[in-house]
């Protein structure tokens, strides 16, 4: 389950809402639920607070309104083995592998002779 501090992302109808961060993870009043207050990862940041079962901060969808929802939490999207997409448009050639790192020649830098001062723009 997602807990206090987590990034989550929220769609309703398999579509983006927004992306919220769990502010703070509180017992309800009703049996087996939980109160929790969101932080919309949006401008202007808004708050707000749902009453929900444990599971459904894992990604386990329900409805509001008669609309689906569901609130998945951002290390359940995002795998460590998962590669890396490029990000390449239509059209365009995917950028050749580095070649091998060269080292580069240290240039030392010297200080100028006569110290350099600026002049004051006449008033």
């Amino acid at each position: 389950m997602a807990t206090e501090r987590d990034i989550v992302f929220i769609s309703r109808n398999n579509k983006p809402v927004t992306y919220a961060m769990i502010e703070k993870i509180e017992p309800a009043e009703k049996k087996d639920m939980i109160k929790v207050t969101f932080v919309g990862l949006s401008l202007p940041p808004s708050r707000y607070t749902q009453i929900l079962r444990p599971a459904l901060l894992d990604g386990e969808s329900f409805t509001i309104g008669g609309e689906p929802m569901v609130i998945t939490p951002l290390n359940q999207m995002i795998t460590p083995e998962a590669p890396a997409r490029s990000i390449i448009s239509k059209g365009q050639k995917e950028p050749d592998p580095p070649a091998e790192k060269q080292l580069g020649k240290v240039i030392q830098f010297k200080r100028p002779k006569e110290e350099i001062t600026l002049d004051e723009p006449d008033e």
